[in-house]
């Protein structure tokens, strides 16, 4: 249910505003082996921010931020073909923060992580070319 609620609250406006939220049946097969991949670092993140306080949990936001873009910027070194990533690195900190939050008020993390997984790899079939 997080995972709907998450999934409905961004993709409302998405088909009009900046991505095909409906996935196509190549991309929909991959939204399950990306959020598996997704599981261990929201499990991890999940865990770690349980039971913090708001400092704390900046904190892990800003360094999630980090490494995640840190990482990005890294395959852009590696794979200049999508260059168009750069445009969408400022989107990901108000994403990871809105993770966080979810976090915070489910405080349960194998719950969040799950719904945390769904939706980011739904995201991630949704906004990149993975497939043609």
């Amino acid at each position: 249910m997080l995972f709907a609620l998450l999934w409905v609250a961004f993709g409302a406006m998405a088909q009009v505003v900046w991505l095909q939220w409906w996935l196509i049946p190549t991309r929909l097969q991959l939204w399950l082996p990306l959020a598996a991949a997704c599981l261990p670092w929201f499990l991890a993140s999940g865990i770690a921010q349980q039971e913090t306080k708001s400092k704390e949990r900046f904190g892990w936001w800003f360094a999630q931020s980090a490494i995640l873009i840190g990482g990005f910027l890294l395959t852009l070194n590696f794979l200049p073909q999508l260059g168009f990533m750069f445009l969408l690195l400022p989107l990901f900190p108000p994403l990871i923060a809105v993770l966080s939050l979810v976090v915070a008020l489910v405080k349960e993390a194998w719950i969040a992580a799950l719904a945390s997984a769904l939706f980011f790899g739904w995201i991630l079939a949704a906004g990149f070319p993975l497939s043609s």
